[in-house]
């Protein structure tokens, strides 16, 4: 049986997801100035690189705020889903 987890983003400070969103538009701003740059060719470099971005944000955001913020991007993702929106 999966268990999920009840946390949502009314559980995380307001400043804290502006926060989130701001270091993603961030790592969204490097990798175009890279691609967009004479150091294109390590774009490939720079993607595997925004793994450790990630994994450091761990340090300014504890494990229920990420967790918080992962679930209401997936359920974002999800609604906007074609097989979710077809009708029966």
């Amino acid at each position: 049986m999966i268990k999920f987890s009840i946390t949502s983003s009314s559980q995380v400070r307001t400043w804290k997801m502006n926060l989130y969103t701001l270091c993603q538009v961030g790592g969204l701003a490097v990798l175009w100035a890279v691609k967009s740059s004479i150091l294109a060719l390590a774009f490939p470099f720079f993607v595997v690189a925004m793994i450790f971005y990630r994994l450091l944000l761990g340090c300014f955001f504890s494990k229920r705020e990420l967790d918080a913020v992962r679930e209401e991007e997936a359920d974002n993702l999800c609604q906007n889903c074609y097989y979710n929106n077809v009708p029966q």
